[in-house]
């Protein structure tokens, strides 16, 4: 019961910071077709960073690995994931190169609080900015 209620959990503070982007987008573009294609970029851009294409890039480059497992961090997209792993397998041995940063970083207890934190504060700065915007352009 405990899991289904995280994962729950989990997938409604996604769908709010998703809903907060959109909200932000809305309120900062001028039409609906602007609106879909940043959107749309928006989410290309989360996609791109998950662990793979960083790892790729971390062999790739030469920028410390730290560096890309903070980019890793702040994307909302790879903190879900990584969060619903660890609720499964709370040694992360699904995904190995990334797991030994996390652990060394974050107890899983400790990676579900930073993860509902973060997101929830992204949410309402988006929002907030969002809501900024609006009021400023609004004719009424």
């Amino acid at each position: 019961m405990d899991i289904f209620f995280f994962y729950t959990l989990l997938l409604l503070v996604l769908s709010v910071v998703f809903l907060s982007f959109g909200f932000l987008i809305s309120s900062i573009v001028k039409n609906q077709e602007m609106g879909q294609g940043v959107a749309f970029l928006l989410w290309l851009v989360l996609i791109a960073f998950l662990d793979i294409a960083l790892i790729g890039l971390m062999l790739k480059s030469a920028i410390r690995e730290t560096t890309i497992y903070t980019i890793a961090l702040l994307n909302p997209i790879e903190l879900f994931r990584i969060a619903a792993i660890s609720l499964f397998d709370p040694n992360l041995a699904v995904i190995v190169p990334a797991a030994y940063f996390i652990l060394d970083k974050f107890t899983p207890a400790m990676f579900i609080i930073y993860k509902f934190g973060y997101s929830i504060i992204i949410s309402i700065l988006c929002f907030l900015i969002g809501y900024y915007v609006f009021s400023k352009k609004d004719l009424v």
